[in-house]
């Protein structure tokens, strides 16, 4: 892990080094965390692009998973991607590491003193058909869990994520999502056996057609 002075907490589509690396310049090592106090909601809305992405707003007694992501700052284009939040401070209090033991105190002190942000929506808006929820870039959010803790820290982005009941279609053949993960087949069908599992695919709807 690199020495830096700033992480982002990414919990959505930065969760994914294909998607961070391409849009954002951001290739780097990352930490698998959870953090206590905030909750993950499809509650942001991207006006141009029509479509809701997960937001966080604080709240007590709830938690979301996500990946440290090291930056030297908040770049241009950074702040750009993340135009619907505002950059919130986290404590290292906050966090627990999802690390090996052996990992454990040196990122720790690492990290203290350090500056940890999360992106924290503006507006809390839910999903609906106007400004859906795409399958790509839920998507983009799953293979990057996959990459940093498999299909259980997949899973918990899902249990600890709200707002699946409206507004959410399959834009896969006709991708709408303009910073998406290159996902393959297989990992899409991985992907729909857990939300299938966790009694999620039912709400998927159909993209309408133009």
């Amino acid at each position: 892990m690199q020495e830096t002075d700033e992480f982002i907490l990414g919990y959505g589509s930065l969760l994914s080094h294909d998607s961070r690396w391409r849009y954002s310049a951001l290739n780097t090592e990352v930490i698998p965390v959870s953090v206590q106090g905030w909750q993950r909601s499809w509650i942001t809305r991207n006006i141009e692009e029509q479509q809701s992405h997960v937001g966080a707003v604080a709240q007590p007694g709830a938690s979301l998973n996500g990946v440290l992501v090291p930056t030297a700052t908040i770049s241009d284009s950074l702040r750009q991607r993340e135009k619907d939040y505002r950059f919130a401070p986290v404590s290292l209090a906050q966090l627990t590491l999802q690390v090996q033991p052996a990992q454990l105190t040196p990122l720790v002190e690492q990290l203290h003193n350090r500056k940890i942000w999360l992106c924290q929506s503006l507006d809390s808006h839910p999903a609906n058909s106007d400004f859906p929820i795409m399958q790509t870039y839920l998507d983009t959010c799953l293979v990057g869990c996959f990459e940093n803790g498999g299909d259980d820290f997949a899973r918990a982005f899902i249990q600890t994520t709200q707002g699946w009941n409206s507004g959410w279609v399959d834009d896969r053949g006709e991708p709408r999502y303009p910073r998406a993960a290159k996902v393959t087949p297989a990992q899409q069908e991985r992907i729909d056996l857990l939300l299938e599992d966790l009694n999620l695919l039912r709400l998927r709807q159909t993209l309408p057609t133009c």
